[in-house]
């Protein structure tokens, strides 16, 4: 793939915009790993927001970052630095996307299947969970390493984020992986926002049924001994908020992250 003048010149004018901007992103990232990592007792959502911010911050630092410099340095791609670029990128997407659909299965699991959720999905059972996408992801980006062209000092001239650089085949196995999340994260939040809305009408009749009734408080106490009273349906609320904003994230992430980005390889 050769560029010409023009396009050079537009790769160069993104190439400083990342520069400014990821940087300002990275210290965002951190300040939310900060604030996730400064809970007492982390539940399940605690651990997957970490994992999937921390594979965020990687992405930015990591690949994009060097992909960014090295446009913008007097030099060409060789091919160690190209065969990073890719195992990074396209690991790092997996693991991206793997992550963001299992957060939206755990609110589906939360919402249809309380009970269930509470004896069975323990913190650590996410962490396992997280490591085995971790590794897995990791795995996957390796597969291109193992039958990539020999460098005859031309194919990695300019190397880019295109998944094609690495092969039609990994190509196509990337696309499989982040639709079939997509599939699985779409599902998720479509049964997020019906159950939201129908357990919001539920609520409603509650309360209106019951207005007479004095509603249960249960008493919670925390680490530092400090008592707190909720009643349920207030928990229930809170609950349904978690769940809506996860369906948000959800569909901020596909909408500018992975479906411009196979949609651009695809038609590239």
């Amino acid at each position: 793939m050769v560029l010409n003048t023009t396009e050079q010149e537009i790769l160069r004018y993104n190439a400083i915009g990342w520069c400014i901007v990821i940087p300002f992103l990275a210290v965002v990232n951190v300040l939310c790993l900060l604030a996730v990592s400064s809970r007492k007792r982390w539940k399940s959502p605690d651990v997957l927001l970490y994992s999937f911010i921390l594979a965020h911050f990687i992405t930015l630092m990591i690949p994009l970052f060097m992909y960014a410099i090295i446009i913008l340095l007097p030099k060409t791609w060789t091919g160690s630095t190209c065969k990073f670029l890719i195992w990074c990128v396209m690991s790092l997407r997996i693991v991206n996307s793997l992550q963001i659909a299992y957060l939206a299965m755990d609110r589906v699991w939360t919402l249809k299947w309380p009970s269930s959720y509470r004896i069975h999905n323990t913190a650590k059972q996410s962490a396992r969970t997280a490591m085995f996408i971790w590794i897995f992801s990791l795995a996957i980006g390796t597969i291109p390493m193992l039958g990539w062209p020999e460098d005859d000092g031309n194919n990695y001239e300019h190397c880019s984020l295109i998944l094609k650089v690495a092969g039609y085949g990994f190509a196509m196995c990337i696309v499989v992986i982040i639709l079939g999340s997509f599939l699985i994260s779409m599902t998720c939040v479509v049964t997020i926002l019906f159950n939201a809305i129908l357990r919001t009408e539920t609520l409603e009749a509650s309360l209106s049924t019951n207005a007479s009734k004095q509603i249960p408080e249960i008493v919670i106490e925390n680490e530092t001994g400090e008592k707190t009273t909720h009643a349920p349906i207030q928990r229930e609320r809170q609950n349904k908020q978690i769940c809506i904003l996860v369906a948000v994230v959800v569909i901020i992430f596909y909408t500018i992250g992975d479906i411009p980005f196979v949609v651009s390889n695809e038609y590239d």
